[in-house]
């Protein structure tokens, strides 16, 4: 009886620890830093001085449904996005005004829409886009500013 209860509370334990690791969330605020090629390693990073000349998001989800919002150099932006199986992320729409955006940022609006997927390297978010051949690397910061 001792060895079936054993076995019952590993299996339970084990079962929540799947379910933490497929559920992640991007829950937090983000600071955009690059744009970087999976196949072929190059960056484009960005020069950032202060944070007021970043691409900065705030993450909002459960797990399945999550809301966006924060801002660019001089615009305000939101999306909603849901979350699947195996990080897989689906921005349904991604918005704001675009007056003034300079072209670095300006990328940034369609390649946040073509998101497929993401991940986590220490401390930094990698969204995936082009059939996850692409990436958006993000720092998280500690709080919105």
């Amino acid at each position: 009886m001792k060895n079936k209860s054993t076995l019952l509370v590993l299996a339970l334990l084990t079962f929540g620890l799947c379910q933490q690791l497929t559920s992640q969330t991007l829950n937090g605020y983000w600071s955009f830093i690059c744009y970087s090629d999976i196949i072929t390693g190059k960056q484009d990073c960005m020069n950032i001085k202060n944070e007021s000349e970043t691409v900065s998001l705030e993450f909002k989800d459960n797990g399945k449904i999550g809301k966006m919002s924060g801002h660019t150099y001089v615009n305000i932006v939101d999306g909603d996005y849901t979350i699947s199986e195996n990080n897989k992320i689906k921005v349904k729409n991604f918005g704001g005004t675009k007056v003034g955006e300079l072209y670095f940022k300006y990328d940034f609006w369609h390649t946040i829409s073509q998101s497929s997927s993401f991940k986590f390297n220490g401390d930094t978010l990698v969204i995936l886009y082009d059939n996850d051949t692409k990436a958006m690397k993000f720092i998280q910061l500690t709080k919105k500013k």
